[in-house]
């Protein structure tokens, strides 16, 4: 799924799903994901929201 398709994410949550897991910066197209959308579909669904930001920059 691409990180911006939105209702994917939202299509994506499961009764038994612990968390979602996510990079910042999408591998390998570079899709930067929209965290505050993604992470309220997660916490509506009572679930936390893992996020990978080992691609971008610290600076």
């Amino acid at each position: 799924m691409k990180p911006g398709d939105i209702d994917g994410w939202r299509a994506a949550v499961r009764p038994n799903t612990g968390c979602s897991l996510a990079e910042t910066v999408g591998n390998p197209g570079l899709d930067v994901l929209d965290i505050p959308t993604v992470s309220a579909i997660a916490h509506e669904a009572g679930m936390p929201l893992l996020v990978d930001s080992t691609l971008t920059s610290p600076g």
